[in-house]
């Protein structure tokens, strides 16, 4: 759980948003590819869910 607030605004905890992730990775004969999905869901039930997928082929020069 987190957020992030400006100086002067109003900390309050139903502006916290939770969030998760599940990767799975495998190796290849081009390097190693992994996809992952995340979402971050806030507590405020009026806001939408977040959701990211990330995908990647081969080594990160």
């Amino acid at each position: 759980m987190g957020n992030v607030w400006g100086i002067n605004d109003s900390v309050k905890i139903d502006a916290l948003i939770t969030s998760g992730s599940l990767f799975l990775g495998t190796d290849t004969s081009f390097g190693p590819a992994v996809f992952g999905v995340g979402s971050g869901v806030a507590l405020d039930r009026n806001k939408g869910n977040d959701i990211r997928a990330f995908f990647s082929l081969g080594k990160n020069w």
